[in-house]
């Protein structure tokens, strides 16, 4: 599925995809080749004009706890950036010399200023994209539960939480990820009219003597641990969705900070353009 992600974006015009991990380190040593590809392509621009070459200025931009800091800090083989896996850690924007030839911009996650697809919305709690104080884990588990039965992975071929393939379903009472959630949860059964309320109260009296908010985080925890299996909750964009065309690529985008933002100094050096640099990138910065 993030294959597809990839896919997609390349068939729209984007120049450098590159999937990583930065937590097992899948992919970041393609992420320095390409940006200092990339930096020697503005430096030959600069150089055509007459100018001197100089480091090249990157931001590190994307939602909160998705590993932004994670990926500098491998990129730099060092603790450069705090880093934790949860929102809201990275507080300040910081420069991290990559080399001598790449500045990267740690910055704090950026969210839309406003919501409206509630969808979307309770997919970043689930993702652990959002604080944990402005959402009920049970609400979020329930709602999770509902859009994993809506999945082809739910009675089909399955990447288990070992990633090993689990077997096709005979029927709809095994195999998949109904299958795995069934087990890891120890339920006996998991009807196909169960709701995500009903599932979350089932694991609640199996696991938490009936604490629904313990059963909730329980149940996100073994989401975003991947014990569940590697799975995404939505499909790559297609051709009209929102951001699926090249012609919606590039446009300003409104961001919001998840923390207030200070520039600070960063391996000795210090420049006072952040947030002009950011806006340049497109962001209309509101500070919270």
């Amino acid at each position: 599925m993030t294959e597809d992600f990839a896919s997609t974006k390349q068939k729209n015009g984007e120049k450098h995809v590159v999937l990583t991990d930065a937590k097992s380190g899948k992919g970041v040593n393609r992420v320095k080749e390409v940006a200092l590809l990339v930096s020697e392509e503005v430096n030959a621009k600069r150089a055509a004009k007459g100018l001197m070459p100089r480091p090249v200025r990157t931001a590190i931009i994307g939602y909160p706890n998705v590993g932004k800091s994670a990926l500098i800090n491998r990129l730099t083989n060092s603790k450069a950036c705090a880093s934790a896996p949860r929102p809201g850690v990275t507080r300040n924007l910081r420069w991290v010399r990559v080399g001598g030839d790449l500045d990267l911009l740690d910055s704090p996650g950026v969210l839309p200023p406003r919501l409206a697809d509630q969808a979307a919305a309770a997919r970043l709690a689930m993702a652990n994209d959002i604080g944990e104080a402005s959402y009920l884990s049970s609400n979020v588990a329930a709602q999770l539960f509902d859009e994993m039965k809506t999945l082809p992975q739910w009675v089909g071929r399955h990447v288990g939480g070992n990633g090993k393939k689990k077997g096709a379903p005979s029927s709809v009472s095994g195999g998949g990820l109904k299958e795995t959630t069934r087990k890891r949860f120890k339920l006996d059964a998991i009807p196909d009219a169960m709701t995500g309320e009903d599932f979350v109260i089932a694991v609640a009296e199996k696991m938490s003597s009936d604490d629904l908010e313990r059963a909730g985080t329980r149940i996100l925890i073994d989401f975003r641990s991947g014990a569940l299996g590697a799975f995404c909750l939505e499909p790559a964009p297609r051709k009209g969705d929102d951001y699926a065309d090249a012609s919606e690529m590039g446009k300003p985008k409104r961001v919001v900070m998840d923390a207030p933002t200070e520039v600070k100094l960063g391996h000795g050096y210090y420049d006072a353009r952040d947030e002009v640099e950011l806006r340049e990138l497109g962001a209309d910065v509101d500070r919270n």
